[in-house]
């Protein structure tokens, strides 16, 4: 059995809900408090994109003109300590083993570019530890 050549890409999605975006009203109300005046709508805004912004990172592994390929997925939440839908720290993988059916590569890549936020399976939890340097 001899190796196969791999090919590699990566995809990086951020996802930010429109009605927490802030806008240029809100800039100009910042711009016009006096020190010490709270944040207001701004503030509260900047707290809401705190808990909700989402960036999906994808590592995607394929070997040309074969049924193989593999993607391994997170957004920061996933790799948080705190709390998230797995318990502990973690990335997800999908693969031609999990999904065997034809055209599932290409429908996944096509989720990961077009799809906000990027909706894609998470079949396989993979424990993920930071080393402490």
């Amino acid at each position: 059995m001899g190796l196969i050549p791999c090919q590699y890409a990566r995809i990086i999605r951020d996802h930010l809900p429109q009605d927490i975006t802030p806008t240029e009203k809100d800039f100009s109300a910042l711009r016009a408090a006096k020190a010490g005046d709270s944040m207001g709508k701004l503030g509260n805004k900047i707290k809401q994109i705190m808990k909700q912004r989402r960036k999906t990172i994808a590592h995607i592994f394929w070997a040309p003109g074969t049924p193989y390929w593999a993607i391994i997925s997170f957004d920061f939440l996933d790799i948080a300590k705190r709390e998230n839908h797995w318990g502990e720290p973690h990335v997800h993988m999908i693969s031609d083993l999990t999904h065997p059916e034809q055209h599932a590569f290409t429908k996944f890549i096509s989720r990961l570019e077009n799809d906000t936020p990027p909706n894609i399976p998470h079949r396989l939890h993979i424990r993920f530890e930071r080393d402490s340097i």
